[in-house]
């Protein structure tokens, strides 16, 4: 097993990522997969639901001394930048649920000028 710190964080991933198992077999898996580093920088925060979002914000708060930077760090340089990422995830997913309505509206303000235009 991995020092705690370190199951606290990739368990945090696995689960902004869907992926419910935090057995220690699930994160060897994980993290031995070779596309890991491009699966969470393409990972679409847009995926990341309320419900999940507050699940994974619990986790943090409960474990809140795994994912502060020297902690983390002192336990593995390798899942140090894996926490700065949660905590970035989690605070875009917010802004992203903030901002839906504004997009909803450019979306639908986008459709009327596409038509206007071509009605001209």
């Amino acid at each position: 097993m991995p020092p705690e710190a370190v199951a606290d964080v990739v368990s945090a991933v696995l689960r902004l990522m869907g992926n419910n198992d935090n057995s220690w077999n699930a994160m060897k898996r994980f993290l031995g997969d070779r596309s890991v580093i491009s699966s969470l920088v393409n990972f679409d925060a847009r995926r990341i639901s309320a419900d999940l979002r507050a699940n994974v914000k619990k986790l943090v708060q409960k474990k809140s001394s795994s994912f502060e930077e020297a902690s983390i760090r002192r336990a593995s340089l390798a899942a140090a930048p894996m926490a700065t990422w949660i905590m970035a995830m989690l605070q875009y997913s917010e802004i992203l649920e903030r901002i839906k309505p504004l997009e909803d509206d450019l979306n639908n303000a986008t459709k009327i000028l596409e038509s206007s235009v071509h009605r001209l």
